[in-house]
């Protein structure tokens, strides 16, 4: 089967605002694409950048409040919810705003994949969602 620019690249808007699940086993966290139909997350970014505009002009910003920028900017518009996620002592974590930025600073890394996942066109592709609920 020969595929078309559109199967390649066409993204399916309804998901990359509205969300999908990223299964990590015991645990699901419910992202929207950081960027393409997410406009809040551009807003997002824009708004918590901007006490930071001129060291990002000049290019004296740290790479560690780039990274705090980025962090609080997925906490607020690409992670819209979780479920089974919980802290050390087995406790369920309720999904807020407020909890997702202390989950990504205690867990960089778990931040860094929600980070490479929304980022992900793929993942938002048409075709790629229409073959998945073909394989259900």
């Amino acid at each position: 089967m020969s595929m078309n620019v559109y199967d390649m690249f066409e993204t399916d808007k309804d998901v990359e605002a509205g969300g999908l699940d990223l299964d990590y086993g015991e645990f699901k966290i419910t992202i929207r694409r950081s960027g393409g139909a997410n406009q809040q997350y551009n807003k997002t970014v824009e708004q918590l950048a901007k006490p930071h505009r001129r060291a990002i002009q000049t290019e004296t910003i740290d790479a560690n409040v780039i990274n705090k920028l980025l962090s609080d900017a997925h906490a607020k518009s690409v992670v819209i919810g979780w479920d089974g996620v919980k802290d050390r002592d087995g406790n369920e974590i309720p999904f807020n705003v407020e909890n997702c930025i202390k989950l990504f600073d205690d867990l960089p890394d778990l931040f860094e994949d929600v980070k490479e996942q929304a980022a992900k066109t793929g993942l938002f592709r048409k075709t790629v969602l229409e073959e998945s609920v073909g394989n259900l």
